[in-house]
């Protein structure tokens, strides 16, 4: 019953009013394309084989999220994982607050959330990607940054 109420948790968080209100919008403007309609049935039918799988519905998302995105399985990022030790690929620490690395991709070669799954870099922590995400990964401002941090006041 507990495993029961934590997946239904977990689904109404996914299913906020801002994701519904873009695959509202999406629908209104892909319904009358049958390569859209064909495309989004696949998807569905494969969400509902996933989840009938039984692994329950944050490892589903987990494993839909990370091919969608980044081109990878579960057992992809937990070999990259291992390769980095567990620890994020810039600043060499480990995850605070239990949660997971994030996958890094270049953005010069998709610029996009999607990858096309060659431009991965590595697993990063929260504050590192979002370092890099601030700065748009320009190498130019992150000197610029040290040099700043390093004139101290």
């Amino acid at each position: 019953m507990r495993d029961q109420a934590k997946e239904s948790s977990f689904r109404s968080r996914m299913r906020n009013s801002k994701t519904q209100r873009r695959e509202a919008l999406a629908y209104q403007n892909n319904k009358n394309d049958p390569a859209w309609v064909a495309k989004r049935a696949k998807r569905s039918r494969l969400w509902a084989a996933a989840l009938r799988s039984g692994k329950g519905a944050e490892a589903t998302w987990r494993a839909w999220n990370l091919k969608a995105k980044y081109g990878m399985s579960i057992e992809q990022y937990d070999a990259l994982l291992d390769k980095q030790r567990g620890l994020c690929a810039c600043c060499k620490q480990a995850e605070i607050n239990g949660r997971r690395l994030s996958v890094d991709h270049d953005h010069k070669c998709c610029p996009s959330r999607m990858t096309c799954g060659r431009c991965i870099r590595g697993l990063l922590c929260q504050r590192c990607n979002q370092v890099l995400g601030k700065m748009q990964d320009s190498p130019l401002l992150l000197k610029r940054a040290i040099a700043y941090l390093k004139r101290g006041h």
